[in-house]
């Protein structure tokens, strides 16, 4: 900053001129620059992701089961399967970021994923936990608190029969790095022309550069708003600390 201030006034105080330096001389400010990623540590690996899945040495009690099969190429679910949202996603496009928070998902591309359901005595919750490389973690919930200030419903482009309605930010506690949740209703529409409405909740954290997206869902027919158990958020939090090396 000093060198600019010492060219500045260089360049405002040319011959034949009367003024001070800083009276002639054009403003000039530097171009803003993009604050620094919080997240430190390494990156973690779709592996290294597996073994950090919570189990019941974490959490008592903790009933947890694998999505899909596991591999590659898994019609949306199992491991390795979350892929950066498109803009055109959603209708409106402005929700895209809030439809990819139900899988961990942002506009950066991952560098792994693992999918889970699991319960842990008030009820059950899916789970994803994706890995960023450095500053797409910070930018993945920073896009999804943008868009939820916008998003109040939408549709997913291909899905037929079914929308998002009731879309809201929710208040919840602070867990590891950073933490977005939100609340909303799917509305399915059957054959017969009838709603079924299902009320959700997702809670989305980052721990240094893995996201981590917990969805819980009232499936019985319900009307209850359904909550994402806090021991379930924090135990998970811990192992993702403890893999990256932190406290």
């Amino acid at each position: 900053m000093l060198t600019l201030a010492l060219a500045t006034a260089a360049c405002g105080g040319g011959a034949g001129s009367t003024g001070s330096a800083h009276a002639t001389a054009p403003a000039r400010h530097p171009a803003a620059k993009p604050a620094p990623s919080p997240e430190t540590g390494p990156v973690l690996s779709r592996h290294q992701l597996q073994a950090a899945v919570i189990d019941k040495g974490d959490l008592p009690g903790l009933w947890i089961e694998e999505l899909g099969n596991g591999e590659d190429g898994t019609e949306g679910v199992g491991n390795g399967v979350t892929r950066p949202i498109v803009a055109d996603l959603t209708d409106p496009a402005a929700c895209a970021p809030v439809d990819g928070a139900l899988y961990g998902a942002g506009r950066h591309t991952p560098v792994g994923s693992v999918r889970r359901t699991a319960e842990a005595g008030k009820g059950p919750a899916t789970f994803s936990l994706v890995s960023y490389r450095h500053g797409d973690a910070t930018r993945t919930l920073d896009g999804l608190r943008a868009a939820l200030r916008v998003c109040t419903a939408f549709r997913e482009k291909g899905v037929k029969d079914a929308r998002l309605t009731g879309v809201r930010p929710a208040d919840t506690p602070r867990v590891c790095d950073d933490t977005v949740s939100f609340r909303y209703t799917k509305v399915l529409t059957g054959a017969d022309g009838k709603d079924m409405r299902i009320p959700s909740r997702l809670t989305m954290f980052r721990c240094g550069s893995t996201v981590a997206a917990f969805l819980a869902m009232t499936v019985d027919g319900g009307t209850a708003s359904p909550e994402v158990p806090e021991d379930l958020l924090r135990a998970q939090a811990g192992t993702l600390k403890a893999a990256a090396g932190g406290s």
